[in-house]
């Protein structure tokens, strides 16, 4: 009976889902703040509810959603919303424990940004003491030293050999990556991206970091992983 009752439930909310999006074929541009535009049950929403969504947007989002069809996409939205909270009131989500624990989260995070809030709204900052707050403290603004790097990485020194064969023969480095390593960076030739010192095994940033730009290290690097061709 419960399964027929939510296969039910789903039913009517669908149904009323494709009711409520027909609102951009009947709704006037001229209508009144209070011009109901979509009901979920017995829920109404308004032009005025989607006013107020476009209002909460930043001014160039609410600039793209502010015309008919934006209207349209936010009212749809909200229909969307309703029915889902409607479903989540018959499965009655809010008895869970993952309910209870998201709700904890939230408030936290609520109160931590009410307090944020509080101690900021009467905080001022000048240009001068932003300077002088630069000045003593440069060493957290630094942006550390990066390095962008390709590397084969391989089990032992068997595989190894078999890499250095094929760089030998004429093979491009980035092809016997995709060939040999087995790295995940294997997909795009062995290519690491951008990183930091502090981002790799001490082993392996000391050698890259102690490279000249085009270089390949003439032995192998030994790391925890295995052995780097980098």
């Amino acid at each position: 009976m419960k399964k027929l009752g939510f296969r039910a439930l789903v039913l009517t909310m669908l149904i009323l889902s494709l009711s409520a999006c027909a609102w951009a074929d009947t709704a006037a541009p001229a209508a009144g703040p209070e011009a109901v535009i979509a009901r979920v049950g017995g829920k109404e929403i308004t032009l005025k509810d989607v006013k107020e969504v476009i209002g909460r947007l930043d001014p160039q989002r609410a600039a793209l959603y502010d015309n008919e069809i934006g209207r349209k996409a936010i009212a749809e939205e909200l229909v969307n919303m309703e029915i889902l909270l409607r479903l989540g009131g018959e499965l009655e989500v809010e008895k869970t424990p993952e309910f209870a624990s998201m709700m904890d989260g939230l408030r936290k995070d609520v109160i931590r940004r009410l307090a944020i809030d509080s101690v900021l709204k009467d905080v001022k900052v000048n240009k001068e003491e932003a300077a002088e707050y630069y000045e003593k403290h440069k060493d957290q603004f630094a942006v550390p030293e990066t390095v962008r790097a390709s590397h084969i990485l391989v089990k032992d020194e068997e595989e190894m050999a078999k890499v250095k064969a094929a760089l030998e023969g004429g093979m491009s480095f980035e092809d016997a990556a995709k060939k040999y390593s087995t790295c995940d960076s294997a997909k795009q030739g062995g290519d690491l991206g951008f990183f930091s010192k502090r981002e790799m095994v001490k082993e392996f940033a000391d050698a890259v970091f102690a490279m000249k730009t085009g270089e390949v290290t003439e032995e192998p690097v030994k790391t925890e992983y295995g052995l780097h061709l980098i």
